[in-house]
């Protein structure tokens, strides 16, 4: 079987059309579209140029979306050359220098197996950089729990449209649809905070020499279980306005949501604090520091202060006090039992005596070792009291 001779095919289009507002609000439709972001409260890493999320690479807080009504989960994000520069404004075509493309999969879906979202990356210098590739960039998180929908432009517009692929399963060649969605705001981040990223993918060996003014990412590679990007030699094209009408549409996400509540901590890695004076003992543990995203310093330091706001690791008037109560509860009780045993000694000695020789030879025989017994435990106590306290 192979895909329908007409209709999109390919994995990405390629589109020579002249994208303008007024052509995108002339192929608006409402948003069915529904994201559930996973939360991590670790740096992101890369296998090769996978980024360790979704349940290709980590089972933890992974991503969900819905649309028209079916529900899928994120098999893997990576990211690639641009994919898509050809649906950006004229005036970001150019600046196009990578593209994150996260996948997902439904295994209910009828017809649409695939969704592919796709964020296209410019080389655009701004105040507020993607939290994600900077926790990459920097080796450490930004003060709180990160997701992938850090990596959503500030504009939530987006187009989309349905192509058809192959997908080789058994030896068997079948036509799969997938659901392609590109945010055409562009995320801004510069080409040398970029290639900073593309480093840290250290299986993927950089070109040399580099081109100028390139992020050097890598090309786009195999998509999901043997889906195959290219049905023909040459990439599906878009050369008309009438075409684009046809099979793109547009959109606006109207919200997203985290599946995980913020902790409030985070784990960075050790080598994010080169110059930073630690306590290792107290501080790290397997190379990482756990940090408190409120205050920002490590959750040890934030543990200690509370212990000794609540009189934790100093003397207080109330310690003292129970001090005193135990040595003078102590002195009492040794009072209490030298009467009972003054009171059995009358009882069972025959001789009426008043001095009593029985209770005063065994008086004589133990106050030495009753009374160092004493003052060692008194003196064992207050050392051991002292030193739990400083």
């Amino acid at each position: 079987m192979s895909c329908p001779a007409t209709g999109l095919k390919d994995f990405p289009i390629q589109n020579t059309v002249t994208v303008t507002e007024t052509l995108n609000q002339s192929v608006l439709e409402t948003s069915q579209l529904e994201f559930q972001w996973g939360k991590r409260g670790t740096v992101p890493q890369f296998q090769t140029n996978y980024l360790t999320e979704g349940i290709y690479n980590s089972g933890d807080q992974t991503t969900t979306l819905r649309i028209r009504g079916n529900s899928y989960t994120l098999k893997f994000c990576k990211l690639s050359e641009p994919l898509h520069s050809g649906f950006l404004t004229a005036a970001d075509k150019t600046l196009a220098i990578g593209e994150v493309l996260m996948v997902f999969e439904s295994a209910a879906a009828l017809t649409e197996t695939f969704v592919f979202v796709c964020i296209p990356i410019v080389n655009k210098t701004t105040t507020t950089p993607s939290p994600y590739l900077e926790s990459i960039r920097l080796d450490r998180l930004p003060g709180r729990p990160i997701g992938l929908d850090d990596l959503l432009p500030s504009s939530k517009n987006y187009i989309s449209y349905t192509t058809c692929l192959h997908q080789v399963t058994q030896g068997k060649t079948n036509p799969i649809q997938a659901n392609v969605l590109v945010f055409t705001g562009g995320l801004p981040y510069t080409t040398a905070n970029l290639l900073s990223v593309r480093r840290k993918m250290n299986s993927l060996p950089l070109p040399s020499p580099l081109p100028p003014n390139s992020a050097a990412m890598p090309p786009l590679g195999p998509l999901a279980e043997g889906l195959v990007a290219k049905t023909n030699q040459t990439l599906f094209l878009l050369t008309s306005e009438n075409d684009y009408r046809q099979y793109i549409r547009f959109s606006t996400l109207a919200s997203s949501s985290s599946k995980s509540e913020d902790s409030g901590r985070r784990v960075d890695s050790t080598n994010a604090y080169k110059c930073v004076p630690l306590k290792p003992d107290i501080n790290v543990k397997d190379n990482k520091i756990i940090i408190d995203t409120d205050k920002g310093v490590p959750l040890s330091q934030i543990l200690e202060e509370k212990a000794e706001d609540q009189g934790l690791g100093k003397i207080t008037p109330g310690m003292v006090e129970r001090m005193i109560a135990i040595v003078l509860g102590s002195a009492a009780g040794i009072f209490i039992l030298s009467v009972f045993a003054y009171i059995f000694s009358r009882v069972t000695s025959d001789n009426t005596d008043a001095n009593f020789p029985w209770l005063v030879n065994k008086t004589k025989d133990l106050l030495p070792m009753v009374f160092v017994s004493i003052v060692v435990g008194i003196i064992g106590f207050l050392i051991g009291f002292f030193t739990s306290t400083t």
